[in-house]
């Protein structure tokens, strides 16, 4: 058990999400995470505290990540894919870049965000990953690599890239990691072989993969 609680702080808007219809979100992250959460309404301070069940240090981060999801704007269905394996919450704070001028902020919010969104879900589909704009953040969750993936395109248009040339860089990007992912089975029979092994062990295991594909989708 560890014995340590963590604290964080989210914004009150977000706190009634939190909870859910009837506690219901607080009571799965609760269960999920195998902690308690203590959740203060009029100053939007969450404590997380381990409870005698609590001895993966990892389920504590991943349950610490699940809040902060929640708190930057993410549904409590997508911020609860961070309890599987593999994936991965990373935050980009805008104020690095705009200090304290509003109009440079909304200025690259707007580009972000696109025209009726084009561009977040452009980034969405082509990355594989969800993005969340909020305030002055820009939160992504998905695998590692498609996470970075995100984080780089997002950081070139920051940057004043053009959206349609990112675009184009993630297109070629990706289209690499598919070749390199394929040369990884040297022939045939060991694709086959894998294949039926990763059936063997996941025959009734739900396809985590397409369901955030459809979440992404949804959105």
């Amino acid at each position: 058990m560890f014995d340590h609680a963590q604290y964080l702080t989210i914004p009150k808007n977000r706190v009634g999400v939190l909870i859910g219809p009837k506690g219901s979100v607080k009571k799965e992250i609760e269960e999920r995470g195998k902690v308690k959460l203590q959740i203060d309404s009029e100053t939007g301070e969450v404590t997380i505290i381990p409870n005698s069940e609590t001895d993966d240090p990892l389920l504590l981060l991943k349950t610490q990540n699940v809040v902060k999801a929640i708190a930057r704007g993410y549904t409590p269905q997508k911020a609860m894919f961070l309890f599987n394996d593999g994936y991965f919450l990373d935050v980009i704070s805008l104020k690095q870049f705009v200090h304290n001028n509003k109009a440079a902020l909304t200025r690259i919010r707007s580009r972000l965000i696109g025209t009726k969104g084009k561009t977040r879900k452009t980034l969405e589909k082509l990355t594989k990953t969800s993005i969340v704009i909020m305030g002055s953040t820009v939160s992504i969750i998905g695998k590692y690599e498609n996470m970075m993936l995100a984080k780089e395109s997002i950081l070139m248009i920051i940057n004043g890239a053009d959206q349609n040339k990112v675009y184009g860089i993630l297109e070629r990007k990706v289209k690499e990691i598919a070749k390199a992912e394929a040369e990884l089975w040297k022939t045939q029979e060991e694709a086959e072989s894998e294949k039926e092994l990763q059936e063997l062990f996941d025959d009734d295991a739900p396809d985590l993969d397409e369901e955030f594909d459809k979440l992404i989708e949804e959105n």
